[in-house]
């Protein structure tokens, strides 16, 4: 944020507050945070497995990304897994900021991932 502006409260609602001359898309352009996480799905063996990824929030406008690291001979389909646009969480409401606490598991799409 620039130099003056409330940088907590602005994040939560996603502007700088009332009265403010910059909009949000142009005093966060290209700042995100970045998550560590991991799903669980089930093998064709039977068992779980365990899979990471890296979810990013933009700050900007409020869009989230989904990305999973490619491991080489894997055999499993890896990289891109949400492009970047607002996501929709379980209760049907865009995904925000405060839906991603560290601890917390958040679900996208009917995947839960755990943070």
């Amino acid at each position: 944020p620039p130099p003056g502006a409330p940088a907590v409260a602005a994040l939560g609602d996603m502007n700088l507050g009332e009265g403010s001359a910059t909009p949000a898309w142009v005093a966060y352009d290209g700042q995100s945070l970045s998550y560590g996480a991991y799903f669980t799905e089930k093998a064709l063996d039977g068992r779980d497995r365990h899979r990471q990824c890296v979810i990013r929030f933009h700050l900007e406008d409020g869009t989230v990304d989904v990305h999973e690291n490619k491991t080489d001979n894997s055999g499993i389909v890896q990289g891109r897994i949400l492009k970047r646009h607002a996501a929709v969480g379980a209760s049907g409401t865009p995904l925000a900021i405060a839906d991603f606490q560290i601890g917390r598991p958040v679900t996208i799409y009917g995947r839960v991932y755990n943070v």
